[in-house]
């Protein structure tokens, strides 16, 4: 793999993490440091002083200097990573010594055929060496091809994911991590309006700025077709917020087309429940979803994100809200089989957000369903409460302003009671409850109609950041409805 691959490689990848390819590179051009290279002049120097300046002193003993000449094939061989070579190289020097010295020590009359046979030996040896490292750059150019997006030239998706798998593990034990989704904005219109060669020039150009505004210790890749991700190791949702305005800024000003071309973008933040890089996937892909519905070129923090990912770059007056500190929530679904907390002992949730509208919600345990049941009447919602599909169905008779579900209930799916709702009523909002391995049930449910999920266990705040996206995106909803309707009357 040539030294421009691997310069292009180095520019969306850590150091440390750049992949096969990228180590093979380095190994194969790695230089001889300045000892060595003196060190094989002087190698090369002994034999050949020898045999012009002292070749009667020397005699049968002359021969074995040339042995020395093998040094310098040595040490290129090991600083070059041809271990193979190396090894077969000291092997024969030690052999063809040792050969060498019993001949003259018994007194055995031979040809004198040792300098010949390093000449050859040599020759051997560096020819399997180059023709070794012929054959690893063939292969790493392959890799290279493997995990590069040809049109763009940044990473692919399966180079995302591997960099993305490793660094969710150190997520885990700690360290920072954010996701940010992009997408062009009408990005289909764009190619029907100026054709597929100046598509594939807008997606070299916004590849060019994502490169640019994206730092070599992490990683910007093309997800597929007009889609694009960036893992940020080591930033909060703040950070990552901006390094996303940054972005969309950066296309916007590159003028594509007339009426330009923009992105939005989804941004999402790995918190301890997540299992698994696919849940962090879907809550950015949640977040990309609600930048698009608030009219594009815009960029949305997942909903779901604890205050803490974001603490990093906010005063404290900013973390927290009228529940009082994060850390003293209750947590939702911890309370299951046992007596939930008594409502007075539940935080005071402050002035009530909920006032004047009205909430389903669905959910068979029935210690989960008082918590949170209690929560919802303390901010103010007149709350009807079921324990079954069947039950939650019937109770669709009247509009409800936001409907939370589970998505597991007896009887039937919770993705049943999600169409129903969606069905009668579009514009109410349907927040869905799963647990951490559902992360496919729940991108099912969203599917069905649902506008956001939760994973259990959530804590209230959580909760509440969603309840009033809910209810902002449902009125912005009944206006459009609205317009729409003084229009064509």
């Amino acid at each position: 793999m040539g030294t421009a691959v691997a310069a292009r490689l180095t520019r969306w990848s850590p150091p440390e993490q750049v992949g096969l390819a990228m180590l093979l590179d380095q190994r194969s051009e790695r230089c001889v440091p300045g000892r060595a290279l003196l060190l094989s002049l002087a190698a090369l120097a002994v034999p050949v002083v020898g045999a012009l300046r002292f070749p009667e002193a020397l005699g049968e003993q002359g021969a074995l200097l040339w042995l020395l000449a093998l040094v310098p094939a040595f040490l290129q061989a090991y600083h070059r990573g041809w271990r193979g070579v190396a090894t077969a190289l000291a092997v024969g020097m030690a052999t063809l010594s040792s050969t060498q010295a019993i001949v003259l020590w018994r007194g055995l009359a031979v040809p004198d055929l040792l300098l010949g046979v390093v000449v050859a030996y040599l020759a051997i040896a560096l020819g399997i060496g180059w023709i070794a490292e012929l054959l690893h750059r063939q292969r790493a150019e392959v890799e290279d091809l493997a995990l590069t997006d040809l049109l763009t030239h940044l990473p692919n998706r399966r180079h995302a994911r591997v960099f993305l798998d490793n660094e969710f593990a150190a997520a885990a034990r700690g360290r920072l991590l954010s996701v940010v989704l992009f997408d062009l904005d009408r990005f289909k219109q764009f190619n029907d309006r100026y054709g597929h060669p100046a598509g594939d020039e807008a997606l070299q150009a916004f590849a060019e700025v994502l490169a640019h505004t994206t730092r070599r210790s992490n990683l910007s890749a093309r997800f597929g077709g007009e889609e694009f991700v960036s893992i940020l190791a080591g930033s909060d949702g703040e950070g990552a917020v901006v390094f996303a305005e940054r972005v969309r800024s950066g296309l916007q000003a590159r003028h594509l087309g007339d009426d330009p071309l923009t992105v939005s973008a989804g941004v999402a933040c790995h918190q301890p429940a997540m299992s698994s890089p696919d849940e962090l996937l879907a809550a950015a892909d949640e977040a990309l979803y609600e930048a698009k519905d608030a009219g594009r070129n815009c960029v949305r923090l997942y909903a779901g994100t604890p205050p803490e990912a974001v603490a990093g770059h906010l005063p404290d007056s900013l973390i927290t809200d009228s529940f009082g500190p994060a850390d003293s929530y209750p947590r939702a679904d911890t309370e299951i089989g046992k007596t939930p907390p008594p409502p007075e002992l539940l935080p005071d949730p402050g002035p009530p957000f909920g006032t004047g509208h009205r909430a389903l919600l669905v959910e068979d345990e029935a210690s989960v369903r008082e918590l949170i049941a209690t929560y919802l009447r303390r901010e103010g919602f007149a709350v009807t409460s079921a324990a079954s599909v069947a039950e939650g169905v019937r109770a669709l008779k009247e509009e409800f302003d936001v409907v939370v579900t589970d998505i597991h209930l007896p009887g039937s799916s919770g993705r049943d009671l999600v169409a129903a709702v969606k069905s009668r009523w579009p514009v109410t909002q349907v927040l869905v409850m799963t647990g951490l391995q559902d992360a496919q049930v729940a991108a099912q449910a969203l599917d069905a109609g649902a506008d956001r999920y939760l994973f259990k266990p959530f804590g209230l705040p959580e909760l509440r950041t969603h309840l009033l996206d809910a209810l902002s995106r449902r009125e912005r909803l009944l206006q459009e409805r609205a317009r729409k309707q003084d229009l064509s009357g």
